[in-house]
């Protein structure tokens, strides 16, 4: 009898056919092949039982087999069998397998071979392939020549792990493939091989290679590729960036990001004919004391909590976007004269600066009042401004009153106000395809969207899922994925798209509970140091105006023997703060408590053994996206109707970052030296912490889960249209690479057709309008 595993015998390597025979003489085996007269004959030894017969090569043929043992002649049912030849002349992998269909090229040798002569244990990998290489696209084309632009290449065969590399040039840095063949990224290095500085745009070849031993490499793909390095980053003004020479229009100034920057990334923001402006700031003067409200008008102030407004390179504070017209902010305390004030935004120049007068406060109120009153003598202007003093001072010692503010407009802000057209179609199959609960649509937008966007499609995303009420599914979605592709020492330190997604979502449903725990102790803090009152009145809801600075570097010479009083009395209120906190589990709101727990089941079932770790990540959610920022900016949060004073700022900035040393159970170091003082206090809380989150995991996610259910879902109608439109707006934008993402992550059969057609119905994406005058108060 024979046995072969295949039907096909290479001719670089002989084939072994199996014989089972008896004792005796030599066998003799007569092949008779039907491409050829005369027979190929072989003998076999009973006690090898085996033989390997060399064949012709490139011959297709019959092959009958006799073997003759003692007289005895049997003949074995014949096989169509092809002798096949890969010939190492045949240079590349596209002729290779257009030669043979068993024939496939070998990566590491550059050789077009068969599969068990491609067989290396110096690689892990798969080194034979049968299907070229190819880079069909790659984005982007063009980026900062500083380096670090993710440049990802889509294409079919690309599954191949390292050591692959991309050549930008003569420079070579890592690829990392996405292990389905469909893509590979590099990131750029930096560009030293510009000579000119002042030249914007250098294009270098690019090519993907793959490194053997020694740093030796050979072509993957044979596809022309290029990449343009530019200078953008060169630029500190937008009027500069819009008018450079050299960039042909690649290069604009972002006025979301505040600098010049390529192109792509920028997105639909990327207006570089329209730079931002300053028309008018009033009043133009204040105090040296500081502690003026300031409102600058102008144009194009794009939303962005990265604004810094500088009064001669000393920032202001309590800094407040209003509108794209409007910029309010605190004047920080000054010298006496006229000064140059600068709006920043990401730490960069954004607009033209403009003067600044810092006078004295009599002399202030008597400014004011010669506008309002014209000059009418000097006398009666001094005397008018200290009576305005007087009463002004006066009017401070009101006592406090709590006024809760509209939690509507703290969950929504601006998307009550913003709008876009009456969209040319409407779909309930997109809205059914985006927010079905197994839906891959979401995790496919985020993956292709620009980082700028991270924002709005953060919010987007949760309004809509909360109003189809799995809002709490869609967060627990991103939060599993990024606790399994990051690692345990940076886990939820960045701002993720699923950190994002939770910041709005607890401004929904978490803003009545934060009044509640912590409004008062701040209100109480603003209250005094507006006032000054030094008496304590039992009948009034405010402390004595209080110092709890613990920098000595903020402190003057008087100052520092009241360290220690400043010390004890920023305890205090820590203490009490901290202890509202941990008595509110019971009105602690149960989205905010299903996430929190959410986060700990997925940390243990990852890492079983790190409970440190469980409560680090629970923390990373309550504190330092949603408790702390309160504090920070209580007036975003509607715990003040008006932004804190100086004083009261800088108090709460102390206090938040003690709380968030608390929550991660880390002593304060080196970097902020002068806090070092508070690390008992600090360790001395933290096993209570671990207690309260130990008490609000006992609750049942069966409990929560039928909690969630029967919650109420009334989403502004203007809210929900909004986030509707911008999602459909990115899906459009990014549509290739949306759809070429859903392979990735699946979806029910037909899903990709049905997204086809709802876009079609849909039509052109609505064009956004400018804001109202009021908000859009319609709930569904």
């Amino acid at each position: 009898s024979t046995s072969t595993s295949s039907p096909r015998l290479s001719s670089s390597s002989s084939s072994s056919f199996n014989l089972k025979v008896g004792r005796g003489a030599p066998i003799v085996a007569q092949w008779n092949l039907s491409s050829q007269e005369a027979p190929i004959i072989s003998q076999f030894y009973p006690k090898s039982r085996d033989s390997q017969v060399e064949f012709p090569r490139g011959t297709r043929s019959q092959v009958e087999l006799q073997v003759e043992s003692q007289d005895e002649i049997y003949t074995v049912n014949s096989v169509e069998m092809f002798i096949y030849d890969c010939d190492p002349s045949w240079a590349s992998c596209a002729t290779c397998n257009s030669q043979s269909q068993f024939c496939g090229w070998c990566i590491p040798t550059g050789q077009c071979m068969d599969s068990s002569l491609c067989n290396s244990t110096n690689f892990n990998l798969k080194n034979w392939v049968q299907t070229c290489p190819q880079v069909s696209d790659w984005f982007p084309k063009q980026g900062l020549r500083e380096g670090g632009t993710i440049v990802t290449l889509t294409g079919h065969g690309l599954a191949i792990n390292s050591p692959v590399v991309c050549q930008f040039g003569n420079q070579t840095v890592p690829a990392v493939s996405s292990g389905n063949g469909g893509n590979l990224t590099c990131v750029t290095p930096v560009n030293s091989q510009v000579e000119n500085v002042n030249l914007t745009a250098s294009t270098v070849p690019v090519q993907v290679l793959y490194q053997l031993e020694g740093n030796v490499t050979t072509n993957l793909v044979t596809d022309s590729l290029s990449f343009t390095f530019l200078g953008c980053s060169q630029y500190s003004r937008c009027d500069d960036c819009s008018v450079d020479p050299f960039n042909f229009g690649q290069c604009g100034w972002c006025l979301p990001l505040g600098r010049c920057v390529p192109t792509f990334m920028c997105s639909s923001s990327w207006k570089p004919s329209q730079c931002p402006t300053i028309v008018d700031v009033q009043p133009n003067v204040g105090s040296t004391d500081g502690g003026d409200l300031i409102e600058i008008s102008g144009s194009n102030f794009v939303e962005s909590d990265l604004y810094e407004i500088d009064f001669q390179g000393i920032p202001g504070t309590s800094l407040t976007w209003v509108d794209n017209k409007t910029l309010t902010v605190l004047s920080p305390p000054g010298s006496k004269g006229k000064i140059q004030l600068e709006i920043k935004l990401n730490g960069n120049a954004y607009a033209e600066t403009t003067s600044f007068s810092y006078v004295e406060q009599n002399l202030t109120l008597i400014i004011i009042l010669s506008v309002v009153f014209g000059v009418c003598g000097i006398s009666s202007i001094i005397a008018g401004a200290l009576l305005a003093y007087r009463f002004y001072r006066k009017s401070k010692r009101g006592e406090l009153k709590m006024v809760k503010p509209e939690y509507e407009n703290i969950a929504y802000g601006n998307w009550l106000f913003d709008q876009y057209e009456k969209p040319a179609g409407n779909s309930p199959e997109f809205e059914e395809l985006l927010l079905d609960t197994d839906s891959p649509l979401p995790m496919a937008i985020v993956a292709v969207s620009q980082s700028t966007e991270s924002d709005n499609l953060a919010r987007s995303l949760v309004y809509l899922h909360e109003s189809r009420g799995n809002t709490f599914d869609l967060i627990r979605t991103f939060i599993q994925v990024e606790i399994k592709s990051t690692k345990p020492d940076v886990m939820f330190r960045n701002n993720s798209i699923a950190t994002k997604m939770f910041k709005f979502y607890s401004r929904i449903v978490g803003s009545r509970y934060l009044f509640d725990t912590l409004a008062r102790f701040i209100a109480e803090l603003d209250f005094g140091s507006r006032t000054g009152i030094e008496e304590r009145n039992s009948n009034k809801i405010y402390n004595s105006s209080v110092d709890i600075e613990l920098d000595p570097y903020k402190m003057s010479e008087d100052q520092m023997s009241d360290l220690q009083v400043n010390k004890l009395q920023f305890m205090l209120i820590t203490q009490k703060i901290f202890n509202s906190i941990i008595k509110s589990g019971p009105t602690l709101p149960m989205q905010i408590l299903s996430i929190l727990i959410s986060v700990r089941m997925s940390i243990a079932e990852k890492f079983p053994e790190d409970l440190r770790l469980q409560y680090k990540a629970m923390s990373a959610f309550f504190f330092l996206r949603f408790i702390c920022p309160a504090i920070s900016a209580p007036h975003a949060y509607g715990l003040l109707a008006a932004p804190p004073t100086d004083t009261c700022q800088r108090q709460l900035v102390l206090l938040s970052k003690c709380l968030q040393n608390i929550a991660n159970a880390t002593k304060f170091g080196a970097k902020e030296e002068f806090m070092a003082q508070m690390n008992d206090f600090v360790e001395s809380n933290v096993e209570t912490l671990q207690k309260f989150y130990d008490e609000i995991s006992v609750k049942s996610q069966e409990t929560i889960n039928v909690q969630l259910e029967t919650a109420e879902r009334k989403i502004p109608k203007t809210v929900r249209n909004n986030s509707l439109a911008f999602i459909h707006q990115q899906v459009v934008l990014n549509k290739a690479k949306i759809f070429s993402e859903l392979t990735t992550y699946g979806g029910k059969p037909g899903f990709q057709e049905n997204l086809e057609a709802a876009l079609g119905t849909l039509g052109e994406p609505a064009k956004k309008l400018k804001r109202t005058n009021s908000p859009a108060n319609i709930l569904e």
